[in-house]
């Protein structure tokens, strides 16, 4: 909703029943207090009857479309969890409980040669 109307979008996920039910709340409020965005309901909910009369499986689309929607949100959390916990898995440091601000400290010039792998003697 904006200050004055609901938008087309907010009617369309109501007579979709996607809206959750504080905004549905809200958006019922304001059709009651409001003869124009009534009007706009009727005409929103009476095309969605005749699509829904012309094609019974756009309504199950729709909500299908949602739950796909959240489905692939938390997918998508789940693999940055995953690919954290790998990292962290494979990082001795943090998987031994070294302190960051340790594991991140230079170790002078015998740390360097030791993490570049040479010996002393080739240097």
């Amino acid at each position: 909703m904006n200050d004055s109307h609901v938008s087309d979008e907010s009617f369309d996920a109501y007579v979709s029943d996607v809206l959750d039910a504080a905004a549905r709340a809200l958006l019922e409020a304001h059709v009651a207090a409001c003869e124009p965005c009534e009007h706009a309901l009727l005409r929103h909910a009476r095309a969605e009857q005749a699509m829904y009369e012309l094609a019974p499986s756009c309504r199950a689309a729709r909500r299908a479309t949602a739950v796909l929607r959240t489905c692939a949100i938390a997918a998508g959390l789940l693999a940055v969890l995953g690919l954290g916990w790998a990292l962290h898995s494979k990082n001795p440091s943090l998987a031994q409980g070294v302190d960051r601000a340790d594991a991140m400290r230079p170790a002078g010039d015998a740390g360097v040669a030791a993490l570049l792998d040479l010996a002393p003697d080739h240097q």
